[in-house]
Order: C-alpha cells, then structure tokens, then sequence
C-alpha cells in the first residue's frame, strides 16, 4: 500500500482509544455447558426455576399471613380463602400453557423477560417470527438438496497439523443433516462416573457455518440448536439479514463474556437473461423476500416508442444481502455465520463451494468467497474476521462497478439524442423523457443503498476499528492494521462510483427539465399555427359567406357589382359584431361597470366636498381658528 494512500486514510487512533479485552486473549477454564446446551433449553429451564421460586415465596407469604391471623385468632374458614391456592395453581398452569403455545423462534427471538427492551428495533421479533411462522409447513422439510456447509475443528493447545483436529471438513449437508450435526454436544464434557467423555467426537472449539439463501427452516434449524452464548448476535443476524440493513461493528457484552463482529452489506446485482429470477421466499405477506426488478428501459431502443418488441435479453436489477457474523467467548471458542443470497443465479452456492477444490484438492473456505484455503484455516477470530470482510467486499465492489458503468454508458449513449432533439419526433421525445425520468429514480436508489454502506464503514472505522488495532494486554498476535488498511481501500473505491451516480442523478434531472421546456415550446408553437390558420379563416369568410349566398338559387336577386359589396360589408359587420360579443362581451361589461362605479364614486366625493366645506364653516364662525 502507498503512502500517499495511508496518509489520507488513517485511521482514527486517539478519536476514542477502544482495547481488545485481555480475557478473550487467555484461555481461561469456562463451562462447557454454556455451549452445550441450547438457548431453549435454557430459557425453559430459567422459566421453571423462576416459577418455583415465586412459588416459594407465595408459600411464605401465606404462612406468615396465616399466623397473623392465628394470632389474632382469626380463621382462615371464615372468608372462604382455603380456596385461594388451587386458583393460582390453575393461573399458573393456564400461564405455561399458553406460554407453550408460542412458537420456538418466537420465544427465542424475545429472549428472557425484559430482553425485548435492549433490542435495536420494535419490530425485530415479529419481522423474524413471521417470516419462519409464515413461511413453514411443519417444524422442518426433508431435502435433498444441500443448504449449508459445515467446519468445525479445534487447534487443540499446539498445531501439530494446519489443519488442526477436525470433526467436520466443509461438508455440505442437507437441512437434516445440519440439524443432527449442530445438535452434538460442541465441547467434550468430563463424566463423573468415569474418566471417559460424555461425547467421545473432539471438539467443535472453531465453527463455520455457511449458507446461501437463508430460508426459515434453516432459520429454525439454527435457532434450535443454538447457544445461549450466541442468542443476542443471532437475534440481531436474523433481522438485519432479512431487512437488509446495512452495519459494520463490534459489540462486547458486559455480563457473560461474548464478543461479536459483524459486517452487513445490502447491495444490488444487475444481471441480464430473457426470464426473470424470482426469490422463491416469502415474507408473512406473500411477497417475495428479495425484490428483482425489470429494467426495460436500459435495454430497450427509440424505437421501442414505436410498439416494437423488445429484445431477448432484459435488463433485471436483484436486491442481495451479504451478512457475516463471528461471535465467541475468546480466541479459541468461537463461531462464524455467512448468510449470502444467491438466488439470482449466482455462483456461491453451496453446491459451487462443493465443487471448487483449491491447489490440494482442499475445499476453499466459502465465507472468504473461496480465497482462503479451508484446509488452513485462520484461527484467530479477529483476522479472521478481516480477511472475511475483505473478500466479500471486493465481491460487492464488482457488482457495484458494473452497474454504475452500465448506467453510465446508458446516459451517455442517449446524450446525443436528447440535445439533437429538434430532429426526432414528438413520440420519440415523449418515449425520451419517460425513460430519463425512469434513469433518473433509478439512480436515486442506487446513490441511497450505496451511500448506506459507505456510512456504515465509515462509522466503524473512526470508533470501533481500533478493536482490531489495540489489545488491552500485549500478544504474539500479528498486527490487523494492514488488514484493516486493506479494506478500507477497498471502500474507498466505491466513492468514485457514489460520485459517479450523483453526477449522473444532476444531469439526468438537468435534462428532464430541458425536455419538458422543449415538448412546451413545441406545445406553443402548435398553438400559435392553429391561431394563423384560425385569424386567416375569419378574414376570409365574410367573402366566402357572400359568394355562397349569391350563388344559391333564388336567396338574393340577380347579382351585381354594388349588391355584393352592400352584402359583404353587412355580412362582415355581422361577422365583427359576433366576435365583439363572443370574445369581448365580458371586456366591455366590466369596462361598463368601472365607468358606472366611477361616476358614482365622483358624485359621492362631491357630495361630500360640499357637505364638509359647509361644516368647515361653520366650525369657523363658532369656535375660531
């Protein structure tokens, strides 16, 4: 990387210092349990525990209420309360059936009570819950077809190999199989009976998860298994995925000790084919999840104006998604989960990363877009992180150039016609003007999803970069600046094109409003032609009126040269007499009524100009000057 480069992009130090924690750098004994046992699981445990103790105090409040009473000597029989515990034992029971009632993405979306407020958004539960809820048949749907791919291994204290102790190695896996895989115990716990383990499979210490078209039996399969570990950076993932929402950020939590890095990056891919590729997900409302749309007008020529067909190919503009989350407790124990949307036809399928094999015959890592070697994984989730991050924007770099040129050689090339456009047609002007006002909202949403990703980067690289550039205690960890430098220049290269786009929104609004001043003036100039023609007939037809009369049989006598000038002069006094009375009656009426009012007016002021020289005078004989 230049100098030049990393002295107008650095990053900000001293802005506000953040440190990566040191209890995430050392491998400090936990309980595997916490990645055991699924957030559900946990959740119905807290619920039931929570129950009982609420019941207990219950308990003691009645007895201590009960000796008051005693005391007092009161009885309990007399205000008929023997009846008050088995009514809350039915609340209760009413209670926990309804609360079995809701659904397991629900309940794991709301999360323990009062979790809904620290939510980003109100409506994140229900965005979640109803697409799964709306969008199943059953609690899953057997498939042949491959959904995921999974990487789970553990570095086991020292490298031996690479590669690391693997228990899985990128295998892609049908919705079933991902739910049996994710369903085994993660960490090996020690039985108490014996010295063996309760799962004698190694442990899954680094997981990656990657799936392409996240759908809501995936969706479910995930929450079903999930740790309560990874619960809050789940919740978030789900909703920002199926909203589209642009973030880049880290986030420490303050009670249990979780980290999560995430990256979400909306964009749009321009893709060109005879038939449309529709997302085959639903929202709660039956419409899709992605949105493509048809943009006949960047495919079609003038002569489209003329009700030609257009041509085989069609222009389509796909919405996409690209969310990357790692999560864990420290360096060693952590999780990565790549959601990317391919159903525009794209080649990062699960089945593609099946097929693609790098230089040994290895897997290459699919979250990294098959530019790391899988066999040879990072295992540090920071750089991991990064190196991620780094590959899938390059991705959405290429999508962004491409339409951005494409939209650019379309304004352009339609440049020349709009300022020849005294030589085409009026229909062809009009069918100009409708598809530059199409260009013109067409670049609005492309400047509005591409400036979100801009903003989102550069919100995190100004504060919570320095997570990446900072440990609160040294490690032989290698530096993360040139990662981070790495991918801001890969930023920095979509600004061109935002600049592009708004140079080319300024032009395109420029041009509508010379095109519709020119279909005005065009407008006039037929206005003015229709009055000549019109001022040329009324001239000349008092003479028309005059020969026709004359040449009717038996309507006026016999002709002569003073007969017919006497009627013309009459027929075109007439004629004067109409159009005075057709388009100035109401001039002279109102003329007429000003003369009236004024006169009027004159008569009153000189009534009163009398009246008050009279009344002058007298003022001035009485009282004096």
């Amino acid at each position: 990387m230049s100098t030049e480069f990393e002295t107008r992009r650095e990053f900000s130090h001293q802005s506000l210092r953040r440190y990566w924690p040191k209890r995430f750098t050392k491998r400090q004994p936990f309980n595997p349990n916490s990645e055991n046992q699924t957030y559900l699981e946990y959740l119905q445990i807290e619920q039931y525990l929570g129950e009982g103790v609420s019941d207990e105090e219950d308990e003691e409040e009645e007895g201590n209420e009960v000796e008051a009473e005693e005391e007092d000597g009161a009885s309990c029989e007399d205000d008929g309360s023997s009846n008050a515990p088995e009514d809350d034992v039915n609340e209760q029971s009413k209670a926990a059936d309804a609360s079995n009632q809701i659904s397991d993405v629900r309940r794991f979306m709301r999360g323990m009570e009062r979790d809904e407020d620290f939510l980003d958004d109100y409506d994140m539960v229900d965005e979640v819950a109803k697409f799964c809820e709306g969008g199943s048949d059953g609690p899953f749907r057997a498939r042949e077809k491959h959904v995921a791919i999974l990487d789970e291994r553990n570095i086991a204290g020292t490298i031996i190999d690479k590669g690391g102790y693997c228990r899985t190695n990128l295998e892609p896996l049908t919705l079933e199989q991902l739910f049996d895989k994710l369903s085994r115990k993660r960490l090996r716990v020690e039985s108490d009976s014996t010295n063996a383990f309760d799962d004698e499979e190694i442990d899954a210490e680094r997981r990656i998860v990657f799936i392409s078209d996240l759908d809501s039996f995936t969706i479910q399969a995930i929450i079903k298994t999930a740790s309560r570990t990874q619960a809050p950076a789940l919740r978030d993932l789900f909703h920002k995925y199926l909203t589209r929402k642009a973030s880049i950020g880290v986030t420490i939590s303050n009670g249990f000790p979780v980290f999560t890095l995430e990256l979400h990056m909306p964009y749009y891919v321009l893709g060109k084919s005879k038939t449309a590729s529709r997302d085959a997900r639903r929202k709660s409302d039956g419409s899709p999840l992605r949105q493509s749309r048809k943009l006949d007008f960047l495919s079609r020529s003038l002569d489209a104006s003329k009700g030609s067909n257009p041509t085989d190919q069609h222009y389509w503009l796909h919405e996409a998604q690209i969310s990357i989350v790692v999560t864990g407790v420290n360096n060693w124990v952590w999780t990565a989960y790549g959601f990317v949307d391919t159903y525009f036809g794209s080649k990062g399928t699960v089945e593609d990363y099946d097929k693609l094999k790098g230089r040994h015959w290895e897997r290459e890592d699919p979250l990294a877009a098959g530019r790391l070697n899988g066999g040879e994984p990072i295992w540090t989730p920071r750089e991991y992180f990064l190196r991620v991050a780094q590959s899938r924007i390059r991705e959405v770099l290429k999508e962004w150039n491409r339409i951005v040129r494409t939209v650019t050689e379309e304004v352009e090339g339609s440049r020349d016609l709009v300022y020849s456009s005294s030589k085409i047609t009026a229909q062809k002007l009009e069918f100009l003007e409708r598809r530059n006002s199409q260009m013109a909202a067409l670049s609005t949403q492309l400047i509005g999803g591409l400036s979100e990703t801009i903003q989102a980067w550069e919100g995190f690289r100004t504060t919570e970069a320095n997570y990446f550039l900072f440990d609160e205690v040294s490690t032989a960890e290698p530096s993360l600046e040139a990662s981070l430098n790495a991918i801001d220049k890969e930023f920095s290269k979509l600004m061109p094109g935002l600049r592009k786009l708004e140079q080319l929104k300024k032009e395109l609004c420029d041009r509508r409003e010379g095109l519709n001043a020119y279909l005005s003036l065009d407008g006039r100039a037929a206005a003015r032609q229709l009055q000549d023609l019109t001022v040329l007939a009324i001239v000349f037809s008092p003479l028309l009126i005059t020969s026709a009369l004359f040449s009717a049989t038996g309507v006026l006598p016999s002709p002569g040269l003073g007969k017919f000038i006497y009627v013309l002069v009459v027929v075109t006094g007439t004629m004067v007499a109409m159009l005075l009375v057709l388009y100035h009656w109401r001039y002279c009426l109102q003329r007429g009524v000003d003369y009236m009012q004024s006169a009027v007016s004159s008569f009153n002021e000189l009534l009163n100009g009398n009246r008050i020289s009279s009344d002058a005078e007298s003022w001035d004989i009485e009282k004096g000057p």
